[in-house]
């Protein structure tokens, strides 16, 4: 994806990294619902970001004790 204003979702760890990541289109979102859902289940908290900022962070390690919970959300 070419475009870095296209819309995405983040789930962010209590520790402040990013854990998961998809992008925002018609094509995925039901997809995306289980996927978030899930993170949700997982205590991440989900944000709404761009493919841009997606990009300029990357995901992260988890540097608190949940990190295990987070390998398959």
């Amino acid at each position: 994806m070419a475009n870095e204003d296209v819309p995405a979702y983040i789930g962010r760890c209590k520790c402040g990294a990013i854990r998961f990541a998809t992008v925002d289109v018609p094509e995925y979102r039901e997809s995306n619902a289980d996927y978030i859902a899930q993170c949700i289940r997982d205590g991440l908290r989900i944000e709404p970001v761009t493919v841009g900022y997606v990009r300029k962070m990357g995901l992260n390690d988890c540097t608190c004790k949940m990190e295990a919970d987070h390998d398959n959300p």
